[in-house]
């Protein structure tokens, strides 16, 4: 009777599932010159140009609010404005409410084959200044990913840099965190380069009002230190 080497053959497939499930982040190497790319930045080098290529917007579900949001030239961290939310959530119902900036324009932002290659970034982080008294929920999406089934979200009590005490501060959230197969994000078919939201995963605001400020978001091409 031939003998069966089964521990070799164990150790082969898990090799074989190990480099099967690597992905492009993986033992990366950011570029020499770091970049720098302005999703809501008024001192970036480059970025987006809204109306022109990209689409602020919001979205409420669950019998959630969006109170107020707009541009607030009292409270901020960089250049002239930042943006203020005001939403009343109801974590307990489902409720959500938050914003986003999306490639395109306002006819272009419905259209998921519209997207931006992000790939050289792949290494670095998504950073902005946060000033907000509640947990938030932050992400971005790829194009190949229908919107409302994106897995590539963290909440902010997760990294220390940010405390839920309505003082800024500023985070960076590694870019690794949402890159992978589908549902996570394909950076060469970004979409969506920032959204932010108040939610059941996030605790929500109690079913009251609530403001929270967003300034300075980019995204860099080195890692988070």
């Amino acid at each position: 009777m031939k003998s069966v080497n089964i521990k070799g053959q164990v150790l082969i497939l898990v090799l074989l599932l190990q480099l099967t499930n690597c992905n492009d982040n993986d033992n990366c190497v950011a570029p020499e010159v770091e970049l720098s790319f302005g999703v809501f930045s008024e001192t970036a080098p480059v970025g987006l140009e809204f109306d022109t290529d990209s689409f602020i917007g919001t979205f409420t579900g669950g019998g959630a609010s969006f109170d107020q949001f707009e541009e607030d030239s009292n409270e901020k961290k960089e250049g002239s404005i930042s943006l203020r939310a005001t939403i009343s959530v109801d974590a307990t119902r489902g409720g959500f409410a938050g914003w986003f900036v999306g490639f395109g324009d306002a006819n272009q932002i419905a259209n998921d084959s519209f997207t931006k290659d992000m790939s050289e970034y792949k290494c670095g982080g998504l950073v902005f200044w946060v000033k907000s008294p509640i947990n938030l929920e932050v992400g971005i999406r790829s194009g190949n990913v229908r919107a409302g089934n994106e897995t590539s979200k963290v909440l902010l009590n997760e990294f220390d840099s940010f405390a839920a005490d309505d003082t800024w501060r500023q985070v960076c959230i590694p870019l690794s965190k949402f890159q992978g197969s589908a549902p996570k994000a394909d950076l060469k078919k970004t979409k969506i380069f920032f959204v932010v939201a108040s939610n059941t995963p996030s605790g929500g605001t109690g079913g009251v009002e609530q403001t929270f400020w967003i300034d300075d978001v980019r995204w860099k091409s080195s890692p988070c230190q």
